[in-house]
């Protein structure tokens, strides 16, 4: 209970409870979110060694085929692991363990057709938080919408501040108004 409380104040993200159904449900129904993460692990790491050993522990096969290329980002704030670079290369070698095979690092690519699976890793106070990406590309970039242009705000953004205005929307056939300040 100590450690949800903990989680729900990190700004940024929100912690829910859930199976697979609802990992598809939220990625196809969150208006506000930009991307949702699966947890893999929570453990503590001083050092590199223990950093590999625990994450070797990750069920990677669940979310990752052996040899599948993979984007680490990597966040290291107030811990003994301070190299980003380094605890992405533990992590990396930490997965090939796991599977059996390396997973090529790549650099994220948005616009690719096959974007490399995205995994976070976020170390804060020596506690590591391993996570995979469930959305693919950014929520708010696979609208309806075949022709974009600039918008002044995203539409993540966007769908929030209507949230909060109390806007309920209407009918197709006789919408609420909504006045644009």
């Amino acid at each position: 209970n100590e450690k949800r409380k903990q989680d729900a104040g990190d700004p940024g993200g929100i912690p829910f409870t859930g199976d697979l159904d609802a990992i598809y449900r939220a990625n196809l129904h969150l208006r506000t979110a930009s991307r949702v993460l699966v947890r893999l692990g929570d453990f503590r790491a001083i050092g590199f060694t223990e950093l590999r050993r625990a994450a070797a522990k990750l069920p990677w096969e669940r979310y990752l085929t052996p040899g599948q290329p993979v984007t680490l980002r990597v966040t290291c704030h107030k811990s003994r692991l301070y190299h980003s670079d380094a605890v992405a290369q533990r992590v990396a070698s930490a997965i090939g363990d796991r599977l059996g095979v390396p997973s090529p690092v790549e650099k994220a690519d948005d616009e690719a057709d096959q974007p490399p699976q995205i995994v976070l890793v976020r170390l804060l106070h020596d506690q590591c938080t391993v996570s995979i990406d469930s959305s693919g590309a950014l929520l708010h970039r696979r609208g309806y919408r075949l022709a974009t242009a600039k918008a002044p705000l995203r539409e993540t953004l966007a769908a929030g501040m209507l949230l909060a205005s109390g806007w309920a929307g209407g009918a197709l056939d006789e919408p609420a108004p909504l006045p644009d300040p």
